[in-house]
């Protein structure tokens, strides 16, 4: 049986607190390195509240790597809450059963060193356009396979295809248990007779002509949880730095200020995230949404945010209390000094 079809890879990282889209579209427009062109719109049934900057690239970089399939272009979306993506296209043909080899090759490839250094130089080209840059860069990454030419309806070819499809998703070329097998080809969603995404947590089998909504929703969930994780980093690191500070400064100035703030920045990053797209009305995007959160294990990264973000919380409190404590004991010591003082002076006159 043959394949033919597209083959996407995507990686998404977090830069920046907040980029700005009008400076970087300028930036972009007057380089020579970056020649774009526009690329088509965000599908109808998804509204981001700001539409990021998306432009398919002059390939910058060769990823000719995979036997059967060739590079098609490389789509780059710049978003204004600090993240950027980037995904590979390849279009081809093959034996079904070579997917699972592709896979394996795609997984092994000096594919993500590529990205990372291509990544490295917009992020110093962009530099202007950037909010406290992020010091490290955490990405996630993620395969799609798509098609819309199956020789049988997608839930017989699930069904008859199941042990290859598990091995495309989990990248192996060794043979899979059963139990892998079936935690692999869990989470199958249908709208209509002849759709079928198939997700997991490396990769998703698309059967669908329009897959564009499903592979925009999937780059967000990407996107969504580099920026979770590096949010949660920065608060890792954050609480080390404020509790080494609070050890070397005086009892009168403890960092309340500064944790005030950067509680506020990290919430308000966070909120912003949550309502950058919006699903218009359709239940089918939000299963394929809510689905990929689970297999990416996004409330667990978010459960972790959540505590860190407590922590500070509380050490926030605490900080305050003391801090407020210990200048209502001052002005308590200020108060007895200064009748101690009258009472002397009281002494001194009448003797």
């Amino acid at each position: 049986m043959e394949f033919r079809g597209k083959i996407f890879s995507i990686y998404s990282f977090y830069i920046a607190e907040e980029i700005d889209l009008a400076l970087a579209q300028n930036l972009l427009n007057a380089s020579k390195r970056v020649n774009f062109r526009r690329s088509k719109s965000t599908p109808k049934r998804l509204q981001y509240e700001t539409p990021p900057i998306t432009v398919n690239l002059d390939i910058p970089f060769d990823f000719d790597i995979i036997d059967d399939f060739y590079p098609s272009n490389i789509n780059l979306k710049i978003f204004d809450f600090g993240a950027v993506s980037i995904s590979l296209l390849w279009n081809g043909k093959t034996e079904f059963v070579n997917l699972k080899y592709i896979s394996s090759d795609l997984f092994d490839s000096n594919l993500e060193e590529k990205v990372l250094s291509y990544v490295s130089e917009l992020k110093n080209y962009l530099t202007k356009t950037l909010k406290k840059p992020f010091d490290e860069i955490i990405f996630e990454d993620y395969i799609v396979f798509q098609t819309d030419e199956i020789d049988s309806k997608p839930s017989e070819f699930l069904r008859n295809n199941k042990e290859t499809i598990a091995h495309i998703l989990r990248m192996e070329k060794e043979n899979l248990s059963q139990m892998e097998i079936d935690e692999a080809t869990q989470i199958a969603l249908s709208y209509y007779e002849f759709d079928m995404v198939v997700i997991d947590y490396n990769a998703s089998f698309v059967i669908d002509a329009d897959y564009e909504d499903i592979l925009e929703i999937i780059e967000f969930s990407q996107v969504e949880l580099a920026q979770i994780r590096a949010l949660d980093r920065i608060l890792d690191k954050s609480l080390d730095y404020f509790e080494s500070i609070i050890e070397k400064r005086s009892i009168f100035l403890p960092p309340i200020k500064e944790i005030s703030l950067f509680f506020l920045n990290v919430s308000l990053n966070r909120e912003r995230l949550d309502n950058a797209l919006k699903l218009m009305g359709d239940l089918y995007l939000a299963r394929i949404y809510k689905s990929l959160g689970l297999k990416l294990h996004v409330s667990e990264w978010e459960n972790s945010l959540e505590r860190n973000l407590k922590t500070l919380s509380d050490i926030y409190q605490l900080l305050r209390e003391d801090f407020f404590q210990k200048i209502a004991n001052f002005l308590e010591i200020t108060i007895v000094i200064l009748i101690l003082v009258e009472i002397v002076l009281g002494l001194l006159r009448i003797l």
